[in-house]
């Protein structure tokens, strides 16, 4: 999944399945930030702040790979 953010940093995702992702925050001429993020059933996740300076950035939202023992 992908998106962007508006002009002061606010982004949204709907429709995401129960499972940790990582979000991958790029702009050009920055550095990329990355942050993992858990969705939960039927829950809202609000609040992951980002620099201002990501505004209109692109934000790249991907599972995180199963881990193995």
């Amino acid at each position: 999944m992908i998106t962007t953010t508006n002009e002061t940093g606010y982004y949204k995702f709907t429709n995401v399945e129960v499972e940790e992702y990582y979000l991958n925050f790029t702009k050009l001429r920055y550095e990329d930030y990355s942050t993992e993020l858990t969705v939960q059933s039927g829950k809202t996740k609000e609040g992951i702040s980002i620099s201002k300076q990501y505004s209109r950035s692109s934000i790249l939202c991907e599972r995180c790979p199963t881990h193995f023992m």
